[in-house]
């Protein structure tokens, strides 16, 4: 009868009673080292505690190592592993977006559960243990104010997932907790909680630079940190194909603690188009199929049907085969930056205007020859999407206006009735405002992009252009692929996944959002793309 029976029940529950948190954490000597870290950010504090470690270097958190235990000083071992598979039973929901990938429960306190019925014994006992002795204990040592609301939930992450960096400040959190149950989890399986430091923003925000501590989630282990805007964190991509990191995880809440709104991320700078010298950019480049006026016209219709195209074998094979051959060049050269901060992006873009005295001292002189004909190659290939002609083609071939000779749809004059007056005036008012930002991208295993409030891009009007060059064939499961989303709900509008010369163009309105999907440690090999965004 499990639990229905009532005297199961009680016999049961007196046994899980024994089950206690660490009687370490409640000596006074623990406790007072600890609260140093929390009140007074002292810097690390280990001392005659081996089971239990805090620190504040990058953020107030704290270790806590065989973190049950049964009264008479025992370990836990058969409740956490009889707890281990009570949670495996639990309805788990897939959550994956920009940030994160794995699988979760709903609220597991009864107070707040959607069904109280699938939570067993052990798991009500160890939620009492956090309710009715953590949290009081951590009023008492950290000083953070505390209401009685907490939260907790399971989660569970398998091979590829992750949960990138953020820093928790959501609904009134205060400090974070995760239990662990994963028995003989190791450092190679992924998975670790990784904390960063931070560094001030021009902006005045706090943004994370890089990780500077990395917790292996061991069993019967629980972490907590205090939430504040300097909380950045993530959970590493699990690598294991074996193993399921499960935790319990969720927050201690407080009253709502008043915060300035971030500022919006500056306008990225944009270029206008370089003037058209012998009108032949294109044809030196581009397959002819895509240049016959006909084709052009076919596309046209296309795009303003569904405001997104992509063309195949968009470059000549002479030329694609240079530019592989030029990024496989520079592939193990120190050209690439990385792009960050780290909760709003991960990816590296090439640098085609070093220094090259300074960036080149480690090569020799053919070396140096080399890398300098790739770079040039390189810049003149990304020349060819900030030219006239390419402005003039995406008009002819998307119907927007990027061109001041272009034809305006929303003009009552035909090119026959224009005057010369008009279309000069014309031609001056157009050429304010077109123009394109671009940018050559590597993306390899850890890259991807976030959506965030204060993007740039939030709210604009534009035409998104990539180019991408796969070394092999790519597939979705990898990640790294464009997602679009709407930004009042989380549907996706449209998913780019890359492909070896292919050429995407997608209209994004001020209602649109976009995405890199994190890429994982299955893909084979890096891929790039060349990014272009287009302004009328």
């Amino acid at each position: 009868m499990g639990n229905d029976d009532p005297v199961k029940a009680k016999l049961s529950q007196n046994v899980f009673e024994t089950v206690k948190i660490s009687p370490k954490l409640f000596q006074e000597e623990v406790k007072e080292q600890i609260s140093k870290v929390f009140k007074t950010y002292s810097v690390e504090v280990t001392g005659d505690f081996p089971s239990v470690s805090a620190s504040s270097n990058p953020f107030p958190h704290c270790l806590v190592k065989d973190f049950l235990h049964e009264a008479d000083g025992g370990g836990a071992d058969d409740f956490v592993k009889d707890l281990l598979d009570d949670l495996t039973q639990l309805k788990f929901h897939e959550k994956s977006n920009d940030l994160y990938k794995f699988i979760q429960t709903d609220e597991l306190f009864l107070s707040k559960s959607r069904d109280a019925t699938n939570i067993s014994t052990r798991l009500k006992h160890f939620a009492s243990l956090i309710k009715n002795h953590m949290l009081p204990w951590l009023r008492d040592v950290t000083d953070v104010c505390l209401d009685d609301d907490v939260t907790m939930f399971c989660a569970q992450y398998s091979s590829t997932d992750c949960l990138l960096c953020h820093d928790d400040q959501l609904e009134n959190r205060c400090i974070a907790y995760v239990y662990y149950l994963t028995p003989d989890w190791l450092a190679h399986d992924g998975g670790e909680l990784q904390l960063f430091n931070e560094v001030l923003a021009n902006s005045g925000t706090l943004e994370p630079h890089h990780v500077v501590k990395s917790i292996v989630p061991m069993s019967n282990s629980l972490v907590f940190f205090q939430v504040s805007p300097k909380s950045f964190h993530q959970v590493a991509e699990v690598l294991s194909e074996m193993k399921t990191r499960i935790s319990l995880t969720g927050w201690f809440h407080g009253p709502a603690i008043s915060t300035p709104l971030p500022a919006k991320d500056p306008k990225l700078p944009v270029m206008t188009f370089i003037p058209a010298s012998d009108g032949s950019v294109l044809s030196s480049w581009i397959n002819p199929v895509y240049l016959s006026l006909s084709t052009q016209g076919e596309m046209q219709e296309q795009f303003v049907e569904d405001s997104e195209i992509k063309l195949n074998n968009f470059l000549l094979e002479s030329k694609l085969d240079k530019i592989h051959g030029s990024l496989k060049l520079l592939e193990e050269c120190r050209r690439w930056e990385m792009q960050g901060p780290p909760n709003k992006r991960h990816y590296h873009k090439l640098l085609l205007q070093p220094k090259w005295d300074q960036q080149s001292s480690g090569e020799n002189s053919a070396a140096k020859e080399e890398i300098k004909e790739a770079i040039n190659f390189l810049q003149t290939f990304v020349d060819v999407f900030s030219s006239e002609e390419i402005f003039l083609y995406l008009s002819n071939t998307t119907g927007l206006t990027f061109h001041p000779m272009a034809v305006d749809s929303e003009s009552d004059d035909s090119d026959d009735d224009i005057t010369p007056e008009k279309r000069q005036k014309r031609i001056e008012k157009k050429r304010e405002t077109p123009g394109c930002r671009l940018d050559l991208r590597r993306w390899c295993p850890g890259s991807y992009t976030l959506i965030k409030d204060t993007d740039a891009e939030r709210g604009e009007f534009a035409l998104d252009v990539n180019l991408f060059f796969c070394q092999s064939e790519w597939k979705e499961e990898y990640g790294g692929y464009t997602s679009y989303i709407a930004s009042d709900e989380a549907e996706e509008l449209l998913t780019i996944v890359p492909a070896n010369n292919c050429l995407s163009m997608t209209y994004r309105d001020k209602d649109a959002m976009r995405f890199v999907k994190h890429v994982n440690h299955t893909a084979p090999l890096p891929f790039y793309d060349l990014s272009a965004v287009y302004y009328e």
